[in-house]
């Protein structure tokens, strides 16, 4: 390859590269309208460690994440998640979540993907799961359920997407 081609590539890639570091920023920087109501969860959510974002095409939904930000986040403070309505995203990933904490999720019904990996819950806080009829995606890889845990998961019709992997769940 020629240099001129060359450095023609990397001025592709720059231009590139800032656009998206530039997007980032604006995502980053934008106010975030929060109903009133809603405005004191946030601001708990997010002294827990979360972060908390408008989910993209979902008519006043949220996205929660606590994975590379909140990783303390125990039962107690999952109950500020379980109080904001319309969650349709939410991320527990290596935090220190327990089946116990799963209560303060059984109300969101909006709730399409919900990752659970590598926390501490175990097959008594799946039945919390079971009225979560939106959930299209549940990551459980890493806890400590069994077979047990996937009697209560049967009534959800528009699961999909099921990871067991590294649990105690037999073929």
């Amino acid at each position: 390859i020629s240099q001129r081609k060359r450095m023609k590539l990397i001025r592709k890639s720059t231009v590139r590269i800032f656009g998206v570091l530039l997007g980032m920023v604006l995502v980053i920087a934008l106010p975030v309208v929060v109903p009133a109501a809603d405005s004191e969860v946030v601001a708990a959510i997010k002294k827990a460690g979360g972060l908390v974002f408008p989910a993209a095409g979902e008519d006043g939904g949220w996205k929660v994440e606590f994975h590379l930000t909140g990783k303390e986040l125990t039962d107690e403070g999952l109950a500020h998640v379980g109080a904001l309505e319309n969650i349709v995203r939410l991320n527990l990933r290596e935090t220190r979540v327990t089946h116990g904490g799963l209560v303060h999720l059984k109300g969101l019904t909006k709730l399409g993907r919900l990752h659970l990996e590598r926390t501490r819950v175990g097959d008594e806080g799946i039945v919390h799961l079971a009225g979560l009829v939106n959930l299209e995606y549940l990551n459980l890889y890493g806890t400590k359920i069994t077979d047990k845990a996937l009697a209560h998961l049967g009534g959800l019709k528009k699961l999909r997407q099921l990871y067991v992997w590294q649990t105690g769940v037999t073929d």
